[in-house]
């Protein structure tokens, strides 16, 4: 519908609006949460410091949507992305992968493949998102986007930091995301 049509209801709109942003909140505190970012302490500067900084944690090195799970289309589209010639050599073998999969399941299924560059490329897959370029969210002058989601509404896997990022921010994040072989 268009804004213009939109506005010639703003009860509705204002609903609309209403439900979008409670929907984002419950989602960021999903988020954050799964990132062990949600205590409570007797001490309410504490806990609000304690999620700010979990919350800028999760910003610089990404989270995981769910758990280690990510579609296989989107790994199928990393390969691809980084190498045509990886991914003309496997991809029957890649849509014949389960529409669903955990890294430590990937891992499995590639060590049978028995490619170097297929494995350089599956140890490489991060299938992070909520991220975003380098910047320190806390500062103000500091603009980005965090995409989420693509033009469909599907969950959007794009890690946007850099090596730096992962391995400063998730000193403290791997506490919260220790390994995928259990999943």
């Amino acid at each position: 519908m268009r804004l213009q049509d939109q506005l010639k209801e703003p009860a509705a709109l204002e609903r609309s609006l209403r439900q979008s942003l409670s929907a984002n909140r419950n989602n960021l505190r999903r988020r954050i949460a799964a990132a062990d970012g949600l205590q409570q302490t007797a001490d309410q500067s504490a806990s609000v410091h304690h999620f700010a900084n979990v919350l800028f944690n999760c910003m610089r090195g990404g989270t995981f949507n769910d758990s280690y799970r990510f579609p296989r289309r989107d790994f199928a589209s990393f390969i691809n992305a980084h190498s045509t010639t990886v991914y003309a050599s496997h991809r029957q073998w890649l849509e014949g992968q389960p529409e669903s999969l955990t890294l430590a399941q990937l891992n499995q299924e590639v060590a049978k493949r028995n490619d170097i560059h297929l494995s350089r490329l599956a140890l490489e897959y991060l299938p992070l998102s909520f991220s975003r370029r380098h910047g320190d969210p806390s500062r103000p002058w500091n603009r980005f986007d965090i995409h989420i989601k693509d033009e469909q509404g599907r969950p959007l896997y794009a890690y946007q930091g850099n090596w730096r990022d992962i391995f400063q921010n998730w000193e403290s994040l791997a506490q919260s995301y220790p390994s995928g072989s259990n999943k």
